[in-house]
């Protein structure tokens, strides 16, 4: 029976020492919560076989008291007695300081203990909140992140169209040139007007030129603020268009005029008028593209700034990554000194 619950005589004999020494007596109840524990088998046992067993121990405890009266050298058989009685309550008194003792080491590592779990609660609180912002950050920068592809998408669609209308400027440019040449052959008393027409059209060209390269540069830019550009510069083109056909009309009157043989200062100031005329309109169709020039530029500094958020969240998204790693550290320390701290201590297991 005793093999097959695993409780011995030698269990039980310990288990009822240990319960002397703290000056109680032993009995089922206490001897088998004893043996539940991991000092001893950590099963209880089988009641009748715990009993059996505590008076099997009686037993041998009264054949061990049967002794013959004991005799010491040089001292008299009357005073062995009393000094057997006053060795027996050193012991005791011995016994009682130390189950003290052991109280309060005993008390001393449950407070330990509950220090240990009140830090190991705050450590798991911080790395909570650490989580938590750690979330919140990552969630910021992926929306950053959407918001700066859907940005790259729209500035890849404005370079479309915005190449497409530099192909035809630079058609309706070659048709101009070719116009320009003719009429130079034609007409050499508008040769320096000409001249300063052509001026103005290639600083427009350049202008533009200057302005697809830095919205080439701009990877990141609000849609609407996209499409309200490529809608300035349409007009824009569409201004200069009407300017460079008001000239081709102009030239065209000019070449009647001249087929005509009207000469005179009357027709070379109403040609001088629509010349003026057509440069302030060249003028205006300059400044609406300095003002599109000024909108990139907005356009430009709104870019980095949100570029800026971004390696800020990353940045605090690193740290914050760091403190929860140091935080887990430091829980995991906490949790091998509280585990070090409940670990139970060797005692003797040899009887008084």
């Amino acid at each position: 029976m005793s093999r097959d619950s695993g409780v011995t005589f030698d269990h039980v004999r310990r288990a009822c020492y240990e319960i002397l020494s703290r000056g109680e007596r032993p009995s089922r109840p206490t001897v088998q919560d004893l043996l539940a524990t991991d000092r001893y088998i950590g099963r209880k046992g089988g009641n009748e076989l715990v009993q059996n067993l505590i008076n099997d121990f009686w037993m041998s405890m009264s054949k061990t008291l049967q002794v013959p009266e004991r005799t010491v050298d040089g001292v008299p058989a009357a005073f062995v007695p009393v000094i057997d009685k006053a060795l027996g309550d050193m012991v005791a008194v011995a016994r009682q300081i130390a189950v003290e003792e052991m109280a309060d080491r005993a008390a001393a590592l449950d407070a330990r203990a509950r220090e240990i779990e009140s830090s190991i609660q705050e450590a798991r609180d911080s790395a909570l909140a650490a989580d938590q912002l750690r979330v919140r950050a990552e969630g910021e920068l992926s929306a950053v992140q959407s918001r700066a592809n859907e940005l790259k998408a729209s500035l890849n669609e404005a370079e479309r169209k915005l190449a497409e209308e530099s192909g035809k400027v630079a058609a309706h440019q070659k048709t101009i040139e070719g116009k320009d040449a003719e009429l130079q052959r034609q007409f050499s008393s508008l040769e320096a007007a000409n001249r300063t027409l052509e001026q103005a059209t290639e600083q427009h060209r350049q202008e533009t030129h200057r302005l697809m390269q830095q919205l080439d540069n701009e990877r990141l830019a609000s849609r609407k603020e996209t499409q309200r550009l490529t809608d300035q510069l349409d007009r824009s083109r569409e201004e200069t268009a009407s300017v460079r056909e008001d000239l081709a009309v102009l030239r065209e009157e000019v070449g009647r005029l001249r087929a005509e043989n009207v000469a005179g200062t009357a027709a070379r100031k109403v040609l001088e008028d629509a010349l003026t005329e057509a440069r302030v309109r060249l003028d205006d169709a300059m400044t609406r593209l300095q003002a599109a020039q000024q909108e990139a530029t907005t356009m430009r500094v709104r870019y980095e700034t949100a570029d800026q958020h971004r390696q800020e969240a990353v940045s605090r998204s690193t740290s914050q990554a760091e403190e929860l790693g140091e935080l887990r550290q430091a829980v995991e320390q906490l949790q091998a000194d509280l585990a070090l701290a409940r670990k139970p201590r060797p005692k003797d297991e040899k009887g008084s």
